[in-house]
């Protein structure tokens, strides 16, 4: 119990409501956050309670909480993708997504085309262009896989490794600058609470292509598209 001092005013005294409070609170967090700590709940009470100065998001602000907090994400995605395509300038690679994609196949080694693709988070048609652009710059090269005659393999080159060394300085100062105005901790437990999503929807999304949004939606919601259906206007 001492650790929800940390969470009061200092005028405010400790009573025996208030340890109901903390253990409602605690229960509702540890139900959705399973696997969260005592300092992750301590750190969510106490960044809840901050202000935040300036305009929440530009545009329209979505009327219902979960397309907010999408849209927050998807507006930081944008400004990534523009400061880091600053970064890179000089390195031989032209946005954000061509570094990421050289990572992706060094970390695979000699992976197929679709699993670079796949594990990119890349349209089939959209990623293969990029990677014909990286074979065409001699970042990677590409040769027939002796499993499967229909498929390709690539790898890094050479000159993919050198553009990869010159470019994570960049990357890694644009991510810092981000972020630098925000606590340690707080990164921590963002990550805690949304790794969650990336991780369900990444193995998810290859089994989803030339599928309907109504067919998916029903797979994923599952037991509670009931919860959901007041959401559909018809």
């Amino acid at each position: 119990m001492a650790i929800y001092f940390l969470l009061l005013p200092a005028n405010e005294q400790f009573t025996m409501n208030k340890a109901v409070e903390l253990m409602n609170l605690w229960g509702t967090f540890e139900e959705k956050h399973p696997n969260s700590s005592i300092e992750d709940f301590c750190r969510f009470m106490l960044i809840n309670k901050r202000e935040t100065k300036g305009k929440l998001v530009g545009g329209v602000i979505p009327g219902i909480t979960d397309g907010l907090l999408l849209k927050i994400i998807g507006r930081i995605a944008k400004l990534n993708f523009f400061y880091a395509t600053l970064a890179l300038k000089g390195t031989g690679l032209n946005h954000l997504e061509e570094f990421g994609m050289l990572l992706a196949i060094k970390k695979l080694g000699t992976p197929r085309k679709i699993d670079v693709l796949n594990d990119s988070l890349f349209e089939i048609s959209s990623g293969s262009d990029m990677l014909t652009r990286l074979r065409k710059r001699g970042f990677i090269s590409e040769h027939a896989d002796k499993k499967d005659k229909r498929s390709k393999r690539v790898r890094i080159t050479a000159s993919g490794e050198k553009a990869i060394n010159k470019s994570t300085l960049g990357i890694t100062k644009n991510a810092h600058m981000m972020l630098h105005t925000m606590p340690m901790e707080d990164k921590e437990l963002c990550i805690n609470l949304l790794k969650s999503i990336e991780i369900q929807f990444s193995a998810m999304w290859p089994g989803h292509k030339g599928k309907s949004f109504d067919e998916v939606y029903v797979e994923v919601m599952g037991d509670k598209l009931l919860q959901h259906k007041k959401m559909d206007p018809a």
